[in-house]
């Protein structure tokens, strides 16, 4: 997409420009089954009026004051720390992702996991070919570590 059509703007609603951008960064966080309308026209359309909708009942929160009630303050405080942990979890678990070292490494030492079958042989499958599995299999197993090791220390440093 260029960007003239990602600033595209669609839409204004309560001073806020609904720019084609934000239009399918909604629809790509669909669920998959949403997404594949036979319709995009359709799907868009249905997507934009509630990107509106929100828009409206922001604007109308806003003017009856709801951001100063105690329920918007907890709302709020949850999401801060649902959004932080998130974050962390994230980070921990890119900085713990498998290397295309680990990976070699694995299929290396391992090769009988990588034997497929063609006829009566058998055949090494080609690095490449199962590289992205054994990283995925690997960073989940440490990043699990990583997670139960650093729960652990967290629970430790914060038990009061």
């Amino acid at each position: 997409m260029s960007d003239n059509n990602s600033k595209k703007i669609l839409s204004t609603v309560a001073g806020h420009d609904i720019t084609e951008e934000e239009l399918n960064e909604h629809i790509a966080a669909l669920p998959p089954e949403q997404r594949d309308y036979s319709n995009r026209e359709m799907l868009q359309k249905y997507v934009l009026s509630q990107i509106e909708s929100a828009y409206l009942f922001e604007q109308l929160a806003i003017e009856q004051n709801l951001e100063d009630t105690e329920e918007y303050k907890l709302l709020i405080a949850e999401s801060r720390r649902e959004i932080l942990s998130q974050l962390a979890i994230k980070k921990l678990f890119e900085e713990n992702a498998a290397t295309d070292e680990e990976a070699l490494d694995f299929y290396k030492k391992h090769p009988n996991f990588f034997v497929k079958r063609e006829g009566a042989e058998k055949k090494l499958k080609d690095f490449d070919e199962v590289s992205d599995e054994i990283k995925a299999k690997i960073s989940q197993v440490k990043q699990n570590n990583v997670y139960q090791k650093e729960l652990s220390r967290l629970k430790e440093k914060y038990k009061k």
